[in-house]
């Protein structure tokens, strides 16, 4: 088997991982099996989930191999909230969004007849006069939590109380829906 998919070979059956010289081209060899398999269906659907995973994976070893453990050992936060840039599947996200979508809806639906506006709202669809929208994936608010959980953790992180911690980390997310809310009203 020899699929080629964005300069990447995924060929069989040595296991390695080096640069072509003739070519410059990075080839990314696996043997028979399980792995195989999982890296052709990662090529092609396209998520580069397993590169990023072995990204995560390789950081702290590479920190280990070129800092010490010392450095390794300061570096652990950093190190660990790397794992944020794995992304995540869209048949996970699915279900999210299908619980998001109705919150920023509902919200919206609250907001605007307070600016003086009539909206009529079914299910994820807003109607003012003279427009109707679908409040989509984009506008979820996924994106909004996702930035506020990562700025949480990181202030939490610096911060010395454990009482503004715990409201760091428990107030992300109701004010990442309250801002969505807000956001999408103003649309």
């Amino acid at each position: 088997l020899h699929l080629a998919v964005d300069a990447v070979d995924v060929l069989r059956p040595a296991n390695y991982l080096g640069l072509d010289a003739g070519g410059g081209q990075l080839a990314l060899q696996a043997g028979d099996g399980f792995l195989d398999e999982l890296l052709a269906l990662d090529a092609a659907i396209k998520t580069q989930m397993l590169s990023a995973v072995a990204f995560v994976l390789a950081l702290p070893g590479l920190s280990l191999l070129l800092l010490g453990t010392r450095r390794t050992k300061e570096l652990a936060f950093p190190l660990a909230i790397a794992v944020f840039i794995i992304p995540i599947p869209s048949g996970m996200l699915t279900p999210i969004y299908a619980v998001l979508r109705p919150i920023a809806a509902v919200g919206t639906s609250w907001l605007v007849p307070l600016l003086g506006t009539p909206i009529a709202r079914v299910g994820t669809t807003l109607s003012v006069p003279g427009l109707t929208v679908q409040v989509a994936n984009n506008c979820s608010g996924w994106a909004t939590i996702q930035a506020a959980m990562i700025t949480a953790l990181v202030l939490a992180h610096f911060s010395r109380s454990r009482g503004r911690q715990l409201a760091l980390l428990l107030g992300a997310i109701p004010l990442a829906l309250g801002v969505n809310v807000l956001r999408v009203t103003a649309l």
